[in-house]
């Protein structure tokens, strides 16, 4: 089953209620929260969520969404998202093959 995964990131005015709100508009779409880091600094909000969605959504609809929900809480709001999909990897070995050579069988088996 494919997913998507949307990062969103929050910065304003610190106040009562900022991660619930933003929590909760995940909740009522069917998202899970894989991560959130917050950190409030001299009155300043910082937040960075990361939701996986197993079912299709509309992202620009979604994003328009959680636009009007920044708007609304005076934050402001960005966000990227991915569909889940193989990833390209990079592998870095020294001149022994012996290296390679064991990642290699050891994906064979």
């Amino acid at each position: 089953m494919k997913k998507i995964r949307i990062g969103i990131t929050v910065v304003g005015k610190d106040s009562e209620g900022i991660v619930a709100s933003f929590t909760n508009f995940i909740f009522q779409r069917e998202g899970n929260i894989e991560r959130v880091n917050q950190n409030v600094i001299k009155g300043l909000f910082g937040m960075h969520l990361e939701a996986s969605f197993s079912k299709e959504i509309d992202i620009k609809e979604f994003d328009k969404e959680l636009q009007d929900l920044g708007k609304k809480i005076k934050m402001e709001v960005s966000i990227y998202h991915e569909f889940n999909s193989h990833k390209n990897i990079a592998l870095f070995v020294t001149r022994e093959p012996h290296c390679l050579e064991a990642l290699l069988n050891a994906n064979a088996r």
